[in-house]
């Protein structure tokens, strides 16, 4: 644990063995090498020899135990060198020669072993101090080659990628972990591991930051959670006992930006660890080089995302303003947002006088699975604006968007439920994600915009550029509306200025907005003197003539009926047929004039009238002489008969040629 190590364990490491192993070798030197040296005494070799190796004896014991090892040797040569070499001759007492022997003896064996010893302790400083330079080369190569490797990371995954394999080798690790805040802040969602069993994982792909478990809470503190071993896992946090893969040493670190904490960095170890604090320092040094690149790599994936949405905006608004073709126009569009914001994208728009809710187009990548998801449709049962399961009736009925980040599957089910064609599409599309959003004008909301995901999990800044991609659609279908209205409002006004009846237009202030030159001719009153003033101003008599007209509604129209009044003109007098249909925005009125009709009704009256009375007298006659012709009890002379008969003749031809004359003023 060479990090533990404090100041003082310097003088430490040179009193005593750096283990019980060493230290037995130690003390079986120092006590071993006296007594081999005294057993040598017995012999016949010459009493300076044992002293000499007594002294050496010391110093080898000093070399292999430091200095304590040079004291028991000197302690364990000290008698026996006494005993055989300086009281050699006087073994009761020990004279100045002995004594001097023995001086010389502990003050060169003392210096020897103190020598040996501070040699001792500083060759291993010395290794030390090397294996801490080693170590520390190690950590900064690590380091550097994760840093390397980080730097070459362009985006998030390569930084991932990066962090579980450079990241994890140089933590030592067996496997590793990375979770990311949710953007409320209250979840962890786990987004990349390696080395970790996925039956283990999946229960805790998203957490709770405020759950009692480690990386909760190193992304709580902002510290660092340690733990040497799976009990003491266990131990600290036991909502994990049974649930997480078994293992041995853990590390859970925030990873913390520039900006704040964006989520969590987890290495499990094969063995136990007993972190030292170097060992600490790495890995924290490792949690925050990978939370810098991971934050300079969403950056940089939003800003490029950021680019590629505004230059899609861009073109969708080119698109959707370079025609007023709406149904075309609709269909490149969603063919542009596939497959760049998902996998589906359809519109919907709402027929008004049915209520219905009409699928308009629909776009995938696939042309054989768009051709198939268009025949499903055309067999799928209609959507009315008031269903209440329906989600695109639903956004349309309250102009609030839908947000669906993964589709319940009970949603699904239910769908498949009330539509057997839905189950049936269902069987070969998978839905992940799914946003509804309306198309509207003012208050308004006419139709909608759906994207699907059948993978990938639609992204909070997905859902408003769907929004945004919404509004610049929803000005389109506007813009082609309000020009398909300005030109039927075209072409009716064409119409109208030709025609033979006068059009009145009042709005709901009662200002006249149009007047055909059918009603300038009947009234004597130009377009130009009626536009914008009220009708009662140019025409005095205007009140007298639309009074009696009864208006008809909007919605029928046909119920409108004329009534004809006499109205006074800088001509004279006209006779003029009124009718008039109210509707929302004002009142419209179709102006006849129909004197010549009305002169002509009047001559055909008085020609019936003289008719019928002429018509009358022949009759008289012819009845008459008939009458007489047919008596039986006179004689009548043959001239009187002869002069009869003339009068029924020609009171026949008379009568005639005033029924011919009758019949062509009829016509007439």
């Amino acid at each position: 644990m060479i990090a533990d190590a404090a100041p003082h364990g310097h003088a430490r490491a040179a009193r005593w063995p750096r283990s019980t192993t060493h230290w037995g070798r130690a003390l079986a030197v120092a006590l071993g090498a006296p007594a081999l040296v005294t057993l040598l005494a017995f012999t016949s070799v010459r009493p300076v020899v044992p002293g000499l190796l007594y002294v050496v004896a010391i110093i080898l014991a000093a070399a292999v135990g430091g200095r304590i090892g040079g004291l028991v040797a000197v302690a364990a040569s000290a008698y026996p060198f006494f005993h055989y070499f300086a009281s050699r001759y006087d073994q009761t007492q020990l004279n100045a020669e002995g004594a001097t022997a023995l001086a010389v003896f502990l003050v060169a064996a003392l210096f020897g072993s103190e020598v040996l010893g501070r040699e001792r302790a500083a060759r291993e400083r010395a290794e030390r101090a090397v294996r801490e330079s080693e170590s520390a080369l190690d950590a900064a190569t690590r380091l550097q080659n994760v840093a390397d490797a980080l730097s070459a990371a362009r985006t998030p995954q390569e930084v991932l990628d990066a962090v579980l394999t450079e990241g994890v080798r140089a933590a030592g690790a067996r496997g590793g972990l990375i979770a990311t805040l949710s953007d409320d802040g209250e979840w962890l969602e786990v987004i990349a591991s390696r080395g970790y069993d996925l039956r283990y994982i999946e229960p805790f792909r998203r957490f709770p930051v405020s759950g009692n478990f480690p990386l909760s809470e190193a992304v709580r503190t902002g510290e660092g959670i340690f733990i040497g071993s799976e009990a003491e896992r266990d131990a600290r946090y036991p909502e994990l006992v049974g649930r997480s893969q078994p293992g041995h040493g853990l590390v859970c670190l925030p990873l913390v930006g520039q900006r704040g904490t964006i989520g969590g960095l987890v290495f499990s170890f094969s063995t136990d660890q007993g972190f030292t604090a170097a060992h600490r320092a790495l890995k924290i040094a490792l949690g925050r080089q990978a939370a810098l690149a991971l934050e300079r790599a969403r950056f940089s994936a939003a800003e490029q995302t950021l680019r590629e949405r505004l230059a899609f905006l861009g073109e969708a608004t080119a698109l959707l303003t370079s025609s007023l073709e709406l149904d075309r126009t609709l269909e490149r569009l969603t063919e542009l947002a596939v497959p760049l914001l998902a996998d589906w994208c359809t519109i919907s728009m709402l027929v008004e006088e049915t209520g219905e809710i009409e699928q308009l187009v629909v776009a995938h990548q696939d042309p054989e699975r768009k051709r198939w998801a268009e025949a499903v449709r055309e067999r799928s049962r209609t959507v009315r604006i008031d269903d209440e399961f329906d989600l695109t009736a639903q956004v349309i009925r309250t102009g609030e968007p839908v947000f669906l980040r993964e589709v319940p599957q009970e949603l699904l089910d239910e769908a498949g439920q009330r539509d057997p064609n839905v189950a049936e599409a269902l069987e070969h599309i998978s839905i992940h994600s799914a946003v509804t959003v309306p198309l509207r004008s003012g208050e308004r909301s006419f139709g909608a915009l759906t994207l699907v995901t059948e993978s990938r999990q639609l992204e909070d800044s997905e859902f408003e550029l769907a929004q945004e991609l919404a509004a610049r659609a929803a000005i389109a279908v506007e813009n082609a509306r309000l020009y398909r209205e300005a030109e039927r409002r075209a072409e009716a006004a064409l119409a109208l200025a030709y025609v033979g009846d006068g059009v009145v237009l009042l709005d709901s202030d009662g200002r006249v907005r149009y007047w055909n030159a059918a009603a300038a001719a009947i009234t004597g009153v130009r377009e130009s003197e009626a536009i914008g003033r009220r009708p009662a101003e140019v025409v005095r008599a205007w009140e007298e003539l639309t009074r009696p007209a009864e208006l008809a509604d909007a919605a029928a129209p046909e119920r409108a009926r004329p009534v004809t009044v006499p109205m006074e003109t800088a001509s004279g007098e006209r006779w003029v047929a009124v009718a008039g249909v109210a509707f929302d925005e004002g009142v419209v009125y179709a102006l006849r004039d129909v004197s010549d009709e009305r002169a002509l009704e009047q001559a055909r009256s008085d020609f019936v009238a003289t008719a019928s009375h002429e018509l009358r007298t022949p009759l008289a006659a012819v009845y008459g002489a008939a009458r007489t012709l047919r008596r039986t009890d006179i004689e009548i002379p043959v001239e009187q008969r002869d002069r009869f008969l003339e009068i029924i003749v020609s009171e026949t031809e008379r009568r005639s040629s005033s029924r011919d004359s009758s019949r062509r003023a009829t016509w007439t």
